[in-house]
């Protein structure tokens, strides 16, 4: 008689088999659980007893469309299992309370023949307890769509089963490179010294170069020393997001991160063997650091009526202002001044601080040197004069 698979990696989120194909056959279950306890009562959804004799897979839609998928048994058992969107997110987010989308807990009296279960068109409900139908409602997903899916084997069953996503229209079979997503600068008040990269998909941990050596920036004000994720160094097996550390701090500009063999031999490498192709790049913006601007204008001598317009460039929007020792606000107009020395300061979305002093002086006073006039010739005459 077969046994179940006893512990593996697999069995925590980490380590997720990845799904590549419309059809992924698990010739033995497992047993027992990982040596992460994911679940609880926050993210366990309708898996009320937790994971049990639990294993993980992790796939994405590589086009917009229906997710769906049928879970067969080899022979009569009751699997049970939960989705999550698992996109630009580690494993460690459902860890932290995350909850699944899907969920399914049907007995194996209440499930269809022989214990088939799954998500389909055909059902409404996200989530079902031990007493509904073994079939939830289908995933309308979008392209580069991330999903981890735990199956529990609550019967103990050891024959296996077939994960047959022949349905779906999300076109789970995966033969597209990754490609860089998005990026995000560290917020402070100086030159950056690293950048948050986030990929469109899953790449493997080791074939990220911990040296940073598949990448290159340009222009080279500063070289790549080192890559950092967080998911890699707890353990993962893959990671969508990481940190390269730059070996000074970027000047104002535009740069460009480029991908090319590192020093292990390969570029960056997804869960389905597809590799990201050299000169792939993403483009970023270090903007100026925050500076006001003033202009002024003063009334009539003797009266308060200077007034002082700042403006802002650089740093991070959107900007606040105040004057002296005022109250920080988005009003960047002073007016009713009376002549004086006065200190204009504004601050970006980042706290960056810039200021600039500013002289009020008024208009020299009106003076009358001298008066001269003719008088009127007769009465009603219109000829005289005051210069």
């Amino acid at each position: 008689m077969q046994e179940a698979q006893a512990q593996n990696a697999v069995q925590n989120c980490m380590g997720a088999i990845p799904v590549c194909q419309n059809t992924f056959t698990q010739n033995l279950s497992y047993s027992g659980n990982g040596t992460i306890n994911e679940l609880n009562a926050t993210n366990q959804g309708c898996l009320t007893t937790g994971e049990s004799n639990s294993v993980w897979y992790i796939l994405s839609a590589s086009a917009n469309g229906v997710l769906v998928f049928t879970l067969t048994p080899s022979t009569p058992a009751d699997y049970d299992f939960a989705v999550w969107d698992l996109t630009d997110k580690s494993c460690s987010a459902i860890s932290n309370g995350m909850a699944p989308i899907r969920c399914n807990y049907a007995s194996l009296i209440n499930s269809s023949a022989g214990g088939t279960t799954g998500l389909s068109t055909s059902s409404s409900i996200p989530s079902i307890g031990a007493g509904g139908g073994s079939f939830s409602s289908s995933i309308n997903a979008t392209a580069g769509q991330t999903f981890a899916i735990l199956v529990n084997n609550t019967s103990g069953n050891t024959s296996g089963y077939t994960l047959s996503f022949a349905g779906s229209t999300c076109q789970i079979t995966d033969t597209y490179p990754p490609y860089f997503k998005s990026d995000t600068l560290p917020a402070g008040c100086s030159g950056p010294t690293s950048i948050k990269l986030v990929m469109s998909e899953n790449v493997l941990c080791n074939s990220l170069a911990t040296n940073g050596s598949d990448f290159t920036l340009n222009p080279a004000s500063a070289s790549i020393t080192s890559v950092v994720s967080t998911a890699c160094t707890t353990g993962s097996n893959f990671t969508n997001q990481f940190t390269l550390n730059f070996s000074a701090p970027l000047t104002p500009g535009t740069y460009s991160i480029n991908i090319t063999t590192g020093t292990d031999g390969n570029t960056l490498i997804d869960n389905c063997g597809n590799s990201m192709p050299t000169g792939g790049s993403i483009s970023f913006t270090i903007q100026p650091p925050v500076h006001v601007q003033v202009s002024t204008q003063f009334g009539c001598n003797g009266t308060p009526s200077g007034l002082i317009s700042a403006s802002a460039s650089g740093g991070a929007t959107p900007y606040t202002y105040k004057l002296n020792n005022g109250v920080w606000g988005s009003s960047s107009t002073y007016s009713g001044l009376t002549a004086g020395t006065y200190t204009i300061s504004v601050k970006d979305q980042n706290g960056c601080i810039d200021d600039t002093i500013v002289t009020l002086t008024p208009s020299a006073p009106i003076v009358i040197t001298g008066i001269s006039s003719t008088n009127l010739s007769c009465y009603n005459a219109n000829n005289g004069s005051i210069t």
